[in-house]
């Protein structure tokens, strides 16, 4: 991934996790070395090769998002506290080429979502909103930290992450999301208007029944690590720029 400078800033418990905190969770470690719980809806996080659809025109993408939808109640094991506070999502990718090997930027949401299946009404206000630079690749999984990781409380709580494709016609970007079509737990959904998708639809319904988005979410589960993390972090308000860790 090319270099990106970016804020971390604080949400609803106003702290920030310190360096050496954050160091561990870029690992998807906990700062005692133990692996970070993660959730996923993908029996494979394999890749294949002309699995994955999604919506260009003639010279790049057309703006265009990617969705999974996870009911915390659903994941326990892993989760087993009524805490998650989600640290990275890793998406797969097949194909991602720009003009001139620049990159593309792409926007990783989450979402608190009042239901499962998810609607662009159910959604509300994102919980976190992340910007992100990415290098030209082929058939790789690409960890995205999230900026001021939120923290689901509830064992009804709908994670649900969307990943944004901006319009890439003029720059000729082109971006596919990483598939296969090994079983999967609940549905991959999309949301393309330029290509007929104006609601938020499974991936069957777009004519892909076979395109299973690869994903996988990280975070910390432990209400007592999390307490003892947020305890060492910063007062609030604070900003750290990722450049300065």
């Amino acid at each position: 991934m090319l270099p990106l400078r970016r804020a971390v800033q604080t949400l609803s418990l106003c702290l920030l996790i310190p360096a050496f905190e954050l160091r561990a969770i870029e690992a998807k470690l906990s700062p005692d070395g133990t692996p970070l719980p993660s959730i996923t809806q993908s029996s494979s996080l394999s890749i294949a090769g002309g699995n994955s659809v999604n919506c260009t025109g003639v010279t790049g993408n057309l703006p265009h998002s990617f969705y999974r939808a996870f009911t915390l109640a659903d994941f326990n094991p892993p989760l087993d506290a009524l805490l998650f506070h989600v640290e990275s999502v890793t998406v797969g990718i097949e194909a991602a080429s720009s003009s001139g090997g620049l990159g593309q930027l792409v926007t990783l949401r989450l979402y608190d979502s009042s239901a499962n299946p998810p609607t662009l009404a159910s959604l509300g206000a994102p919980l976190a909103n992340t910007f992100f630079r990415v290098a030209d690749q082929a058939l790789t999984l690409l960890a995205l930290r999230v900026d001021a990781p939120p923290t689901l409380l509830n064992a009804t709580d709908v994670l649900v992450v969307e990943l944004a494709v901006p319009d890439g016609t003029a720059a000729q970007n082109g971006l596919v999301l990483g598939s296969n079509s090994q079983p999967e737990s609940a549905p991959s959904y999309i949301q393309a208007p330029a290509c007929g998708a104006n609601e938020i639809s499974t991936l069957a319904q777009y004519g892909s029944p076979g395109m299973h988005l690869v994903m996988t979410v990280t975070g910390v589960n432990d209400g007592a690590e999390a307490a003892r993390i947020f305890a060492d972090g910063f007062e609030c308000g604070a900003t750290l720029n990722w450049d300065d860790i």
